[in-house]
């Protein structure tokens, strides 16, 4: 059994036992004490600042979805991935286990690890924006809440993004002490720490909060080659530093230092071979099938290490004068990483893949938000600059090259600037309507240097391949729209919304072995129409939000694999894109409510265009990770008795099946599947302290996030495969004070 059995079966008995309690609680066996602060049962405002000023989520004319600090505890959202399985239409995968997650939102992403390109949704931290999968690893820890914004983003944010926006917001310093400690274990030999203190340095003047988090946990998976049964261990820790000045009344200062590491290994492919496949050429692969069916238990030449460091900070101007708000934002961001796979999944050495890069990169944005009686305004300024160094490595085993082990090296450096003025605004024109108006003006450019090397293919050992790219490209995007408030449907608020949104080309990361590899690919764009309804209900007890969309999508920038089994970055053609998107949720008395969300996306390449994937004609093949229907929820009961609540929490994430890559390979198909969260805790009215136990894919569901086609002559029909994390069980405990 792949979870401690032990562990596993004490866990189920406390589930039991507390459903038990809970049950005995629900027909009077027990004192009931409801809270003061929960005999009302409205639903409360969810504040955002999404469009850069205070709102609650029903009045942002956007689709967006948005959670605080108890409802992340509730659901278990941890890392940036578990974002993703709460919000329907919304997809995260990687390829490494542990790192590097490839974001997918209404079939809007680049499926591309490498560390030179940047993701199509927007990730934000604390205003910063990250711009490469692997700065997207995160733990999330001492997190006020996270927004999700759906559809094309630039008038609201530092980056144009095609896919959406997702903003992480940390805890700011507090003018009174206090700070929390939680601790966790669970099973694979599970540990987790994280820390907080915040309050005054000098009162009302200078505040502090220092947060740090740390994580263990052993692997779940079997390597019979090397004997090693703990593979794909977790082993992370980060730390933030966070100071506040109040200058003034009117001007605040706000600096940060945050600083990672992670020593985790990555996890190990599955190797797939249908049945009656080739097995390639014996003399080099043996003839190896893996035939045990247990994605877990792998045979594979390399134990793939994942070291990450990473480090940054911003220094933050707020500035109010009269009716403006002037906000500044400089950051730097700087990641450190060398990871790596055994690309053929099998137990010979062939050839494996070890990734080595280095990014830095600084941003400034300037913000101006005016708040007037019939209109708001915000003006932007954004620039950034990011540098990576790139080393890709492939070495060859010893029985294809010869005697002896060779390799062939890509080496490259990308340099990137981007500038864009921004401006947006919302106008109201009677009591009940706005228009809302946006601008951008977007100016980037690259410079790509590469260099192949193949070491020990000849006694010169000169390189084989050297060349140098430019790519420079403009574009003007923006929004328009309507939002309603109607007469004869109150608390609601009715939207539709014409978009543009724009992510720059790039170049390929990956190994560039002829010049043609070089050359860059083009920008995608997206215009999107989308029309949405908010709505309270029941003395605003009952909340629903819905989404129509249609995407028209230019140049779908695409990441792939050649028929010849060579990845490449191109642009793949025109893509047609139209769904829903819908939550209910309803808080139906003090103890128990609800949350339900579905989506269903119809994502479609209707104008194959590229010559560089070879093969079929692709025209009508459905766009990768994109499932067609989506669904997840909670629901949340909970028990007031002798001053305490007991409460339980299960949550439900169900996905159809989706293909993982353009060419809609049948071998390369996520199975639909449907994941069990629960979460059983109790805390005191004070909020001084709460235990947790949980357990995340209750079911222990088996199921692909990330798998390629690596087909060649040589290693026969192969297609290495990852599946999701299995069963995980363990307790929390967390003690408050202030």
């Amino acid at each position: 059994m792949r979870c401690n059995s032990l562990l596993y079966k004490k866990s189920m008995w406390i589930l039991a036992v507390f459903l038990v309690a809970i049950s005995s609680m629900a027909h009077g066996e027990l004192v009931v004490e409801e809270f003061e602060e929960k005999e009302s049962i409205a639903l409360e405002d969810l504040i955002v600042t999404a469009q850069k000023r205070i709102q609650s989520t029903q009045d942002v004319a956007i689709s967006m979805a948005a959670y605080d600090e108890s409802l992340m505890k509730d659901l278990g959202i941890e890392k940036t991935w578990d974002v993703a399985s709460k919000i329907p239409n919304f997809d995260i995968s990687f390829a490494f286990g542990n790192s590097s997650p490839v974001i997918t939102m209404r079939g809007l992403g680049i499926n591309d690890v490498n560390s030179n390109n940047n993701p199509s949704a927007g990730v934000y931290f604390d205003e910063v924006y990250l711009g490469s999968t692997s700065m997207l690893g995160m733990a999330l820890f001492d997190t006020e809440r996270v927004e999700v914004l759906m559809g094309p983003q630039g008038t609201l944010y530092g980056r144009n993004t095609t896919a959406g926006a997702i903003s992480f917001y940390s805890k700011m310093p507090t003018e009174e002490l206090e700070g929390y400690v939680k601790v966790g274990a669970g099973n694979y030999a599970s540990k987790s720490i994280e820390a907080a203190i915040s309050g005054p340095l000098v009162e009302d003047k200078l505040l502090a909060r220092l947060a740090i988090n740390g994580h263990k946990q052993e692997g779940h998976f079997k390597n019979r080659t090397t004997g090693d049964d703990k593979v794909g261990d977790a082993d992370m820790r980060a730390y933030r530093a966070t100071l506040q000045f109040n200058a003034s009344d009117d001007l605040t200062v706000t600096a940060s230092f945050h600083q990672g590491e992670d020593r985790s290994e990555g996890w190990p492919y599955e190797h797939f071979i249908p049945d009656g496949g080739s097995t390639g050429i014996g003399f080099f692969t043996g003839d190896y099938v893996d035939t045990d069916n247990d994605p877990f238990s792998v045979d594979s030449n390399l134990i793939s290490p994942n070291k990450l460091d990473s480090k940054g900070g911003y220094l933050k101007f707020e500035y109010v004068l009269d009716d403006w708000e002037f906000v500044s934002v400089s950051a730097v961001e700087s990641v450190d990483r060398i990871t790596a796979d055994d690309t053929d999944a099998g137990p010979a050495f062939i050839f494996n893949q070890v990734f080595t890069d280095e990014i830095d990169q600084v941003s400034q944005e300037f913000r101006g938000v005016y708040s007037g009686d019939n209109v708001e305004l915000i003006l932007g300024a954004f620039y950034s600059r990011d540098i990576v160094e790139g080393l890709k490595e492939v070495p060859i085993g010893p029985a294809l090259a010869g005697g002896i082990s060779r390799a062939i090296y890509t080496d490259y450096e990308q340099l990137a600037k981007s500038k864009s003025i921004f401006a947006h605004s919302e106008w109201v024109l009677t009591d009940s309507l706005n228009f809302i108006a946006g601008i951008r003006y977007t100016d980037e450019e690259k410079e790509f240097d590469v260099v192949n090397n193949s070491a020990n293919f000849s006694d010169e050992n000169e390189p084989l391949l050297q060349e140098r790219r430019k790519l420079k490209e403009d574009d003007v995007s923006g929004t328009v729209g309507l939002q309603y408030y109607p007469s004869f449907m109150e608390s609601s608020m009715v939207y539709g919304s014409v978009s543009k949104g724009f992510k720059s080309g790039g170049f390929d990361g990956s190994t560039i072995s002829e010049p043609a590899q070089a050359d860059p690919f083009v920008a995608e764009t997206v215009i999107a129409y989308e029309i949405g309804i908010k709505s309270d209900f029941l003395n605003s007890t009952l909340r629903w939000s819905a989404a129509v969309f249609v995407y028209d999508y230019q140049d779908m920038q695409l990441n792939s694999v050649t028929s010849e089994g060579d990845s490449v970055l191109t642009n793949a053609g025109k893509a047609e894109i139209k769904g829903l998107d819908t939550t209910i949720r309803w808080r139906a008395s003090t103890e128990l409510e609800f949350q339900l969300a579905l989506g269903y996306i119809d994502a479609e390449l209707v104008k194959y265009t590229s010559d560089e994937l070879g093969g079929d004609d692709l025209t009508g093949n459905e766009i990768p990770n994109a499932p067609k229907f989506s669904l997840n929820g909670y629901i949340r009961y909970g028990k007031y008795f002798e001053g305490h609540e007991a409460f339980a929490v299960l949550g439900i994430e169900r996905m159809s099946s989706m293909y993982k890559t353009i060419q809609n390979n049948e071998h390369l198909e996520s199975d639909s599947r449907t994941l069990l969260n629960l979460t059983l805790g109790i805390a005191p009215a004070s909020e001084k302290w709460d235990v947790r136990l949980w357990a995340k894919n209750l079911t222990d569901e088996e199921y692909i996030v990330y798998g390629y086609d690596r087909t060649s002559s040589l290693i026969g029909d192969v297609y290495p495969q990852i599946y999701g994390m299995p069963r995980t069980v363990g307790l929390d405990v967390e003690f408050r004070w202030e």
